[in-house]
């Protein structure tokens, strides 16, 4: 019996069971490995917000209220420690300046000019030196007079305070009765109040004379030369002692006028102005900010609840956003110890308050010439305040991507 030929299936018909038996199992392999790629990356790589920000920078403040009338410096301008970068208004610094040197001038002369007339009272002292016995004579004279004349005028007063108390009395007496009013009480209590206030300034100035007389007749026996320059020098201390305090407040107004010139405290570059000519500013406010570009670091925020967690060493990309994008890595060099509000200028002014870990990471050095592509002409260095974009890895994946780009710090 002949063998009976195989009839071939139509091409067609094959290429149908092929689309509907494996093109299904091909689509669902394709879809499982997308979903993998993507929990693969999502689990190993994570973007945050950064700033290029100097380690040393420093803001340039009054340490007075005043006026901007000039600035010396605008946004990006270099500057040397020392730089004027504000000038305030010293209009009122001025003035006071000129009065307190002319307060100067006149303390001087009339310095001067005691000094010439205590130099000429010494000199007729000297040659009245003889009479000075006889004038404290009758220094003692005219204040035993001068007592005997308070000792009178005390005695008529305490005769005219007893009576006055005597018709106080008869006063209160008509007054319970109402035969006189409060206003005339009154007067006699305030005279008798008043007069009793007499008498004891009356008995101070007698202790007062007595002390004079005391002392007066202490000296009636002196007919030692006196010191004339001793003497001299101690009435001309209060002069000296104010033209010293004076010359004091003038370098203080000195001072305060060199205060309303605010120079750079470091080699930098301006980073900021936050406020113009023609603006008043209270002592503290920031006018502008100095950084020294030699000292910045990309600071960068991860937010909590992130599949990763940055730790110090770990490997990490820094892309600046220029044309073209300039991606180097670099490392982390310090996490932040605790949770913290980042600042709007990371979250673009986003409304929704965020919180997260403040990471520090060196510069790469990259960064600091022109990528691939650019000229050095139009090449921009980094500044500090720049946004850029970090991008971090977890461990397994940072230690392939070293691997591939031959760090020898991959093997450690």
């Amino acid at each position: 019996m002949a063998k009976q030929a195989r009839i071939r299936t139509p091409l067609r018909y094959r290429l149908r069971v092929i689309r509907l038996r494996l093109l299904p199992i091909v689509v669902w392999l394709g879809a499982v490995a997308v979903v993998v790629m993507s929990w693969h990356q999502r689990v190993t790589r994570l973007d945050a917000p950064g700033r290029i920000e100097a380690q040393r920078q420093a803001v340039v403040a009054p340490l007075q209220p005043g006026t901007i009338t000039s600035l010396a410096v605008s946004l990006s301008d270099a500057v040397r420690a020392s730089d004027i970068v504000v000038r305030l208004d010293d209009t009122a610094v001025r003035a006071e300046l000129a009065v307190a040197e002319a307060e100067v001038k006149r303390l001087e002369a009339e310095l001067a000019a005691t000094a010439r007339r205590l130099k000429e009272e010494a000199a007729e002292r000297e040659t009245n030196l003889f009479t000075k016995e006889r004038t404290y004579v009758m220094r003692i004279e005219r204040l035993r007079l001068d007592k005997l004349d308070r000792m009178i005028d005390l005695e008529n007063e305490n005769v005219e305070v007893q009576r006055l108390a005597a018709e106080l009395e008869r006063s209160k007496a008509l007054h319970r009765k109402e035969i006189i009013g409060d206003q005339k009480l009154d007067d006699i209590r305030y005279r008798h109040q008043a007069l009793q206030k007499k008498i004891k300034a009356s008995e101070e100035a007698l202790r007062v004379v007595d002390e004079q007389m005391r002392e007066a007749m202490t000296r009636t026996d002196v007919s030692a030369r006196e010191d004339s320059a001793e003497r001299i020098s101690v009435e001309l201390a209060p002069l000296r002692e104010a033209l010293n305090v004076q010359l004091k407040h003038v370098a203080e107004v000195r001072v305060q006028r060199e205060a309303l010139v605010l120079r750079s405290p470091l080699d930098g570059v301006v980073t900021m102005v936050h406020r113009t000519a023609g603006e008043t500013v209270m002592a503290g406010d920031p006018i502008v900010t100095v950084a020294d570009p030699n000292s910045m670091q990309v600071v960068a925020f991860v937010e909590q609840g992130r599949p990763i967690e940055p730790t110090e060493g770990m490997v990490v990309e820094v892309r600046r956003f220029m044309q073209p994008i300039q991606v180097a890595r670099s490392r982390v060099a310090r996490v932040g110890s605790q949770i913290e509000r980042i600042p709007r200028d990371y979250l673009q002014n986003c409304p929704v308050r965020r919180w997260g870990v403040r990471v520090l990471i060196d510069l790469p050095i990259g960064m600091l010439g022109p990528p691939r592509g650019t000229s050095l002409t139009t090449f921009v260095p980094p500044r500090p305040g720049e946004p850029v974009d970090v991008r971090f890895f977890v461990p397994r994946r940072s230690q392939r991507w070293l691997r591939a780009s031959g760090d020898p710090q991959a093997a450690m």
